[in-house]
């Protein structure tokens, strides 16, 4: 299955709750760091999530639904990085 459009209609019909993502997603989720920031740095965060699945080249998985609530958390103690710039360039 290497269509993509493909792909995304099947991940389409996959509950939030058992959606998975990788470290480049996490870190675009996070204001757009890179991944390897993600992996190392935001994964290791007090309450991250575990990650749930390793793909057959080693890489971590999270749990979409988990991340999400994760950041909705940390966003209500810390504003994201693009929020402290809007309101320094005012």
């Amino acid at each position: 299955m290497k269509d993509p459009k493909r792909m995304l209609a099947v991940a389409a019909t996959v509950p939030p709750e058992h959606r998975l993502v990788s470290a480049e997603t996490i870190g675009a989720m996070c204001d757009n760091y890179s991944a390897q920031y993600a992996l190392t740095d935001i994964t290791s965060q007090p309450g991250f999530p575990a990650p749930v699945e390793v793909t057959p080249d080693g890489k971590p998985r999270w749990v979409l639904s988990e991340v999400s609530e994760w950041l909705k958390q940390r966003r209500k103690i810390q504003p994201s990085r693009s929020a402290i710039s809007s309101a320094v360039a005012r």
